[in-house]
């Protein structure tokens, strides 16, 4: 049963037919989902709402990329568990990413069942 207490997988990325597809594979565990269409979207309600969960994140996007975001929430102690799913698995930014300590930086277009495990893990569900 969802209430305010259930952890949430927060979902940034500026591709909003990602957002969907990925809102859509949470929702369909029984999760709660959260789209944002950008970094800074997010820090800025991220900050304001104290809930728990994992963040699902893009690394290529205008204004604000997503190792920037990583290195934002490691500075501010807001550190929650991150999955990366990026097109560009193996540039620098998600080398970048992955010395911060994501848990996982996935190619787009990502396996579904390798997200969900990874989302599974980051929230600690067996």
């Amino acid at each position: 049963m969802k209430n305010d207490h259930s952890p949430t997988v927060f979902i940034v990325d500026d591709d909003e037919a990602v957002r969907f597809a990925i809102t859509m594979l949470v929702e369909s565990c029984g999760w709660i989902a959260e789209e944002f269409s950008s970094a800074r979207e997010f820090l800025h309600t991220r900050q304001s709402n104290g809930k728990n969960g994992c963040l699902v994140l893009d690394l290529n996007m205008p204004d604000m990329d997503g190792a920037e975001l990583v290195e934002e929430l490691i500075e501010t102690l807001h550190w929650i568990p991150i999955i990366v799913v990026t097109g560009y698995a193996d540039g620098p930014l998600a080398g970048r990413v992955r010395e911060a300590g994501v848990r996982a930086v996935l190619k787009k277009p990502f396996n579904d069942r390798l997200l969900l495990g990874h989302i599974r893990k980051a929230l600690e569900i067996e």
